[in-house]
């Protein structure tokens, strides 16, 4: 009867049995009971564990593998921001770099335009052809001072040439 309840028939029946009747948190019948009891007890592994301090262990072990997983797991969230964040930084001192040196150029280009309009307003300036006259006219006049010094001088001598002669 159990059998035929199970679907199965044969000399495992009995294993079947009670294999479906444990899954199945059903009773095997009484008459199946005292059969499958001496079968039972050597094919289905006892319900509680044997060994309490190798479960334990096992338990532990599994514990610490899921808390590692989990570790690895944020070790390897975090290490993909540190990586992002280097290279925002990396862009950041580029942007930086780059906006000094549009800075620089556009203080440098300042200024040259700020010197050109000054040349540009001053020109060329008015003191420097009068300043080139005067220097002339200065040179001229020292040419003819060293003239009349010598002459100044050739005329002493002639002075005191006749002022001799006439002394004697």
């Amino acid at each position: 009867m159990a059998s035929s309840t199970f679907g199965s028939s044969g000399p495992n029946s009995s294993t079947t049995a009670a294999l479906w009747g444990h899954l199945l948190h059903k009773k095997p019948h009484t008459a199946l009971a005292a059969n499958l009891k001496s079968s039972s007890e050597d094919l289905v592994p006892p319900m509680r564990p044997v060994d309490k301090a190798a479960t334990s262990v096992r338990m532990l072990l599994h514990d610490t593998q899921a808390v590692l997983e989990k570790f690895s797991g944020r070790v390897d969230k975090l290490h993909g921001e540190i990586e992002d964040a280097k290279r925002e930084v990396a862009t950041s001192h580029k942007v930086f770099q780059h906006g000094h040196e549009k800075l620089l150029l556009e203080q440098v280009d300042l200024v040259n335009r700020c010197q050109t309009q000054l040349q540009k307003s001053l020109g060329k300036p008015a003191q420097t052809s009068s300043m080139d006259e005067v220097l002339r006219d200065v040179q001229s006049t020292n040419r003819r001072l060293e003239g009349l010094d010598r002459r100044v001088d050739a005329l002493h001598m002639v002075c005191c040439l006749v002022s001799e002669c006439l002394a004697t």
